[in-house]
């Protein structure tokens, strides 16, 4: 047995039935001579993976009412005929259509009496490559954008599956009674009474003051974000998402002008610029910055004890000048990363409170927050970003076969209602946009923004702009 940390506990108690607390990996490998890769060769990839890769058997134990401390049990037979279905991409069968055919997949939370993460084969008429949609909840994965789902799912070189193979399968475990799980929890809450009460005397004192990255003065930064058409309250639970591909050689050509640059800078400096001109578009561009949420990983003081924390960071849309705006961008950023410590002081006081309350307390105070009835609050962000890069210099495979692109979905929840994310992936970029359609009802041009962006920061210092 396993326990869950706090954060993970935190993503079960905010899931609510129209806003899953998950995400999904798109993942389009490269045709083979013969088009996709049968459906039996995938299902029998998959099955040798979770008969030997502890992570996708990994399942909630938890007690009838939500008292007691939750944890993770290992199951020794996963329904894979549950866990791997076959899925028809609609016609024309283009890139919309699977993103489209992905939002519908991923309405509604996972079966929490399974090990919470869904895979799906993807087929099209139009459609020559083998696609897969891997969909795995953020209290299962290790790390912002799942990772340890990635690495169960994908090798660094090609290594081809043989059907006949029959791996060896690990035991399962036997689950907790009731009367253990609350055994356990006592010690485990009176812990977390003393771990929260010294973490809310620090940040009172101000020992730990909230991360927040801006480039203005303490005593002149503005108290609430700018409001934006992205802060929209929207009364229905209806989701858009788009996503783009992007040279990675273009994002390193202007590193290689500014070498001080990393690769987040020029990454938040195309979302900056493609922002501008989007809210330019809807005569909506604020004359100060668009407070942005950026998830943040914190690693734990053991294995499995990651957790999150979120940082703040004033994007500055209202500059025109784009040099201007990359050179704010790489010292706000570089400010981000001095702040880190305090983000995990902050953590940990999220970590402690995670643990005292019930899970049904939670999701009626997050639902309050996002009903359209308060939007005379101001808002708290104007959007989240985070941007993932994928270990190694080369590409990953499945079952011998090069995965080609990793395009994402990931998570909203009122009132944080837009989320875009960037996978840099062997010589790729992949942007993508998540979010309420009330507030982005076109993501696609949001993503064509990216690239125009990018091609124009490419043709600045190109031409000496420095």
């Amino acid at each position: 047995m396993r326990r869950l940390n706090p954060i993970q506990r935190v993503f079960l108690r905010i899931e609510q039935q129209d806003y899953p607390m998950d995400t999904m990996g798109i993942y389009i490998l490269e045709p083979t001579a013969d088009g996709p890769l049968p459906f039996e060769t995938v299902q029998a990839a998959i099955a040798q993976r979770v008969a030997q890769t502890p992570l996708l058997r990994r399942q909630l134990a938890q007690t009838s009412y939500g008292w007691g401390m939750e944890q993770w049990m290992q199951v020794e037979d996963v329904d894979l005929d549950h866990h791997l279905t076959r899925a028809i991409v609609p016609p024309p069968g283009d890139l919309r259509s699977l993103l489209d055919l992905s939002v519908r997949l991923s309405a509604t939370p996972l079966d929490r009496r399974r090990p919470l993460w869904r895979a799906w084969y993807a087929e099209s008429a139009a459609q020559s490559r083998t696609v897969l949609l891997i969909r795995a909840h953020q209290a299962l994965v290790d790390g912002l954008g799942g990772l340890s789902v990635y690495d169960a799912f994908f090798d660094t070189r090609p290594v081809a599956v043989d059907p006949a193979r029959q791996p060896e399968q690990l035991p399962g475990e036997t689950p907790p009674t009731m009367s253990e799980m609350l055994a356990q929890a006592v010690p485990e809450m009176i812990s977390a009474v003393k771990g929260m009460t010294g973490q809310t005397a620090r940040l009172i004192r101000g020992a730990h003051p909230r991360p927040q990255v801006s480039e203005r003065p303490a005593d002149s930064r503005p108290r609430t974000p700018p409001r934006t058409p992205f802060e929209q309250r929207a009364g229905k639970p209806a989701k858009t998402l788009a996503a783009i591909s992007l040279p990675r050689a273009d994002v390193e050509a202007v590193r290689q002008v500014r070498p001080d640059l990393s690769t987040g800078d020029v990454l938040l400096t195309l979302l900056t610029g493609a922002l501008r001109s989007y809210l330019e578009r809807n005569h909506a561009l604020p004359d100060r910055p668009l407070r942005v949420a950026t998830p943040t990983l914190v690693p734990g003081r053991s294995e499995g004890d990651n957790a999150f924390s979120v940082m703040l960071i004033d994007l500055p849309v209202e500059v025109a000048d784009r040099a201007e705006r990359l050179e704010m961008v790489h010292r706000l950023n570089n400010k981000r990363r001095a702040a880190y410590q305090e983000a995990k002081t902050s953590t940990d006081a999220v970590s402690a409170f995670s643990q005292l309350v019930h899970p049904g307390l939670v999701a009626p105070v997050t639902i309050a927050l996002g009903n359209p009835a308060m939007s005379f609050l101001p808002p708290l962000v104007n959007l989240t970003f985070a941007s993932l890069t994928i270990p190694g210099d080369g590409p990953r495979y499945f079952a011998g076969t090069k995965l080609a692109h990793i395009y994402g979905r990931t998570f909203v929840l009122p009132p944080q209602q837009v989320f875009v994310h960037a996978v840099v992936y062997d010589q790729l970029v992949e942007f993508g946009v998540t979010s309420l359609r009330q507030p982005l009802p076109n993501p696609e041009v949001l993503m064509t923004l990216v690239r125009a962006e990018l091609d124009a920061l490419v043709a600045h210092v190109g031409a000496g702009g420095g």
